[in-house]
C-alpha cells in the first residue's frame, strides 16, 4: 500500500506539470503566432505592444546588436523598416516552443519574403530564436536572434 501511495505521488509530480506546462506552451505558442501575423500585416504599434523593455534584437542586416530600451522605440525601429516595405511575408518553418516557467522560447527556421516600394521581392531563410517572458499575465519579445541560411536551405 505504501509502495502504492509513494507511486502516485510521483505519478502525480511528473504527470500534473505536464498539463500546466502544456496549456502555457498553447498561450505562448498562440502569442508567437500573433506575433508573425503583426509583422506580416506591417503593424509596427501591435509589434511594440508585445515588446519588453531593453528588448535585444541580433540581426543580419548588421553587425551589431541592437537594443532598444522601450516598447515605442521597438516600435519606431520597425515603423522605419516598414515605411520602405510594400509587403512582408514570415512564415516558420518547424517551430519549437519551449515554456519554464515565465519564459518562453520560440527556435526554427524561417522564410522570410520582403517587397520593397521600390524594389523587386526577395526570400530569405533564417534559423530563429526568440526569447519571450510573461510580466503582467502577457507574453513579451525579450530577444530575437537570426541567422541566414544558404539560399535554398530550406527547399
Amino acid at each position: 500500500m505504501k509502495r502504492l501511495l509513494i507511486s502516485l505521488v510521483i505519478a502525480a509530480l511528473v504527470v500534473v506539470p505536464q498539463f500546466a506546462l502544456g496549456s502555457d506552451s498553447d498561450e505562448f505558442k498562440a502569442e508567437v503566432e500573433r506575433f508573425i501575423k503583426a509583422f506580416n500585416s506591417l503593424d509596427a504599434n501591435t509589434i511594440s505592444q508585445t515588446a519588453h523593455p531593453g528588448c535585444v534584437v541580433f540581426n543580419t542586416d548588421s553587425p551589431f546588436i541592437t537594443v532598444y530600451p522601450t516598447p515605442a522605440a521597438f516600435g519606431e525601429g520597425l515603423q522605419n523598416w516598414f515605411s520602405g516595405l510594400e509587403s512582408l511575408s514570415i512564415i516558420l518553418v518547424e517551430p519549437q516552443y519551449n515554456v519554464v516557467g515565465n519564459t518562453g522560447v520560440m527556435w526554427g527556421y524561417e522564410s522570410s519574403t520582403a517587397k520593397p516600394k521600390d524594389g523587386p521581392s526577395t526570400t530569405i531563410y533564417y534559423r530563429t530564436t526568440m526569447t519571450f517572458v510573461q510580466s503582467g499575465g502577457k507574453w513579451r519579445v525579450l530577444s530575437i536572434h537570426m541567422s541566414k541560411l544558404p539560399s535554398g536551405a530550406l527547399n
